[in-house]
């Protein structure tokens, strides 16, 4: 991937990319050339940050689904006790 070289873009692709000045058209040009030079590089790392966010994200639903549960189990308990 080529991208802007932003803090952003940074922080969310910080494996599988090459970051440019947009404004710039060398800079682009130039990393371009770069992405195409490291490709199989660049898409080996895409790959892995796929994976990272996938896991992440599962774990993410596992946490949430976890924290649902927990909250009707305790809403079913609290009415079948007697008052």
């Amino acid at each position: 991937m080529v991208l802007s070289n932003t803090e952003l873009l940074q922080r969310l692709f910080y494996k599988g990319a090459v970051y440019v000045d947009c404004l710039n058209p060398q800079s682009i040009s130039q990393g371009c050339q770069e992405a195409l030079l490291k490709k199989n590089e660049l898409a080996k790392e895409v790959s892995e940050l796929r994976a990272e966010r996938d896991q992440g994200w599962q774990e993410q639903v596992n946490q949430v689904a976890a924290t649902l549960s927990d909250i009707l189990n305790n809403i079913s308990n609290s009415h079948s006790k007697p008052s």
